[in-house]
């Protein structure tokens, strides 16, 4: 914040009185001076005859733009930083945008832009035109500097980037000269870049509102920000937005994505590399796949979201948020493997550069463990903005064991660091147990973040922040995939297909009736929320009677919610009689 903003800011409020003495500020009157706002308003097109309005630090003021969207606006009484707002003549476009003080304390240009309404977005992290309601004007010295305008445009710009639009022809979104274009004239390279978001926007299908709330979403998410329930909704990150969708699945678009085969990789030892990691290019207008070797594959719809390669060996499920699920048979030529030629779950995580300091907060993890012994942990862990884990509870205790009854430990915990490959490694600290994993992170447009890990012998985690889980209500419907993969050598199952009606509610439960969609037969099941431990959700066994009049056994299963994924991770335990587990781990896929 600068000197003259701060004083003038203290003054307005009363609280800045001047003091005798050689050194001491001089007496400062309320301010009387007016502040000069000046810019273009433009959507590509110039907005003419459009309404300008500001709040500032000290005073508001309103203008209208002139035919080639320019206008001038004084602020009586006013002091910097400012947010505006322009409203075209047709009230069909509502912009907004920020004004710092530069060289000068009393004139200020701010260009009103569906760029810098996305900025806006950024640096606020809630929706423009909300915040400009909501603000208070001393908040705004603070809110609103070169500093933190210039660390939101540098987010919008990396995901403009990402998403293929480029921003190169601007410097500053706010202050660059913009010339838009009129019916008599073109514009010049900033409105050029206008023209060139307007024209992603219209072919992937989305609308700058959309985006806008996307960008805010995200915003809040890296702030640290964790929702107090759990949503099921899931959405796609603004990168994505802008990408070219697929015809049958609005969630499939075009892009690069981390390709997580759960499998075990050549060798399997427990600081190994992890091989079953690759890379896959996805063109979605012809859902065509190109694979890390040149090797493409055309993808057939088989539903909305659901997709199939070659015989039935290659099914994919794409969810709300972009993750895709899919069943695949390896091949007997996958050298990525030390088990080729088996049926395995793959996970393709839409490609994004996520830092490890993004990290930081607690995390509920659903993991399977293969050595020595199989088991699988539904445990808690925290981790600092630096990557390194602070403390980890209900790793080794039973499923069952509520969240107050298990043991905190706080040493020799592993840390996260960057991979120069992207993503990270999770590498373990305790000296009597080396280990590596491989992670890697998605966040969808939410804000909700997502990790998954693999180590070279094919064990694996997923993870989700903390919380605690809202309670649906009475007569939602969820219908959705569930993959499943035998939990002593990760080979994969068929995949079923079940619709979930909510029946009733209880005191932190709620029964529902579940739809097989193979077999048309549907059986009762009763589920605790948060239990046996905050963020997952537990269905105890039970013997039923399904609606063909059979009786039906239902499995004891444990269910981590990947929040604003639109995907879940379970494990079914056994229920074997005989010396063999029929124990089950899998990821059911929301449909859309």
């Amino acid at each position: 914040m600068q000197l003259r903003t701060l004083t003038l800011a203290l003054t307005a409020a009363g609280l800045f009185t001047a003091c005798g003495g050689s050194g001491d500020p001089a007496p400062v009157a309320e301010t009387s001076t007016t502040v000069t706002l000046t810019g273009v308003a433009a959507r590509g097109a110039a907005l003419a005859g459009a309404a300008v309005s500001a709040k500032c630090a000290s005073g508001t003021g309103t203008a209208t733009t002139s035919s080639s969207g320019s206008y001038s606006l004084a602020v009586a009484a006013g002091a910097l930083p400012c947010v505006l707002k322009v409203t075209s003549s047709d009230s069909a476009t509502v912009l907004h945008s920020v004004a710092v003080a530069g060289s000068s304390s009393t004139a200020a240009t701010s260009n009103i832009t569906p760029l810098t309404e996305l900025l806006v977005a950024q640096l606020s992290a809630t929706d423009p035109a909300a915040y400009m309601t909501s603000v208070a004007a001393a908040a705004l010295g603070a809110a609103v500097t070169g500093t933190t305008v210039s660390t939101a445009q540098t987010a919008v710009v990396k995901t403009l980037t990402a998403a293929g639009v480029s921003t190169g022809s601007i410097g500053n979104m706010v202050t660059d000269t913009l010339v838009a274009a009129t019916g008599s004239s073109s514009g010049n390279g900033y409105d050029l870049v206008l023209d060139a978001l307007s024209d992603a926007i219209t072919d992937a299908g989305t609308t700058l509102a959309a985006l806008t709330t996307t960008v805010a979403a995200v915003a809040a998410g890296t702030s640290g920000t964790t929702p107090a329930t759990y949503s099921s909704a899931a959405s796609l990150p603004a990168e994505l937005l802008l990408k070219p969708q697929a015809s049958n699945c609005s969630a499939l678009r075009s892009g690069s994505y981390r390709v997580v085969k759960l499998a075990p990789s050549l060798t399997t030892g427990a600081s190994d590399a992890v091989t079953t990691t690759e890379i896959m290019n996805f063109d979605a207008s012809t859902l065509t796949a190109t694979w890390a070797d040149g090797e493409s594959t055309v993808w057939t719809g088989t539903g909305n979201c659901s997709y199939n390669v070659t015989g039935g060996n290659f099914e994919a499920f794409v969810s709300q948020a972009g993750v895709i699920v899919v069943r695949a048979h390896v091949g007997a030529d996958d050298t990525s493997t030390s088990a080729p030629d088996t049926m395995r779950i793959v996970v393709m995580l839409p490609k994004q550069d996520i830092a490890v300091s993004e990290l930081a907060g607690t995390w509920n993890v659903l993991s399977w463990d293969g050595h020595p012994a199989f088991a699988v942990n539904a445990g808690i862990a925290t981790v600092a903005s630096n990557g390194a884990l602070s403390s980890a509870k209900c790793f080794d205790e039973s499923l069952t064991l509520a969240e107050a009854g298990c043991a905190t430990d706080s040493t020799a915990l592993p840390v996260f660091s960057a991979h120069a490959g992207g993503g990270f490694n999770l590498t373990s600290t305790d000296t009597t147990e080396a280990w590596v994993d491989r992670g890697f992170a998605y966040r969808a447009g939410n804000g909700d973040l997502m990790v998954l890990l693999l180590n070279a012998q094919g064990e694996f985690s997923l993870l989700t922040k903390y919380r605690t889980l809202g309670l649906p209500a009475v007569g939602d419907v969820v219908s959705d995939w569930s993959l499943l993969v035998n939990t002593g050598n990760l080979a994969a199952f068929s995949v079923s297909a079940q619709q979930n009606t909510i029946t009733a509610l209880g005191s932190g439960s709620f029964t529902r009736t579940a739809l097989n969609l193979d077999t048309g037969i549907s059986v009762p099941q009763t589920i605790t929320n948060n239990g046996p431990r905050n963020g997952y959700r537990y269905r105890p066994a039970a013997s039923v009677t399904g609606s063909d009049g059979n009786p039906a056994t239902v499995r004891e299963t444990f269910s981590l919610p990947l929040a604003g994924m639109g995907f879940a991770a379970f494990y079914q335990s056994s229920n074997s009689t005989g010396s063999t587990s029929n124990a089950r781990f899998g990821l059911s896929v929301t449909k859309p």
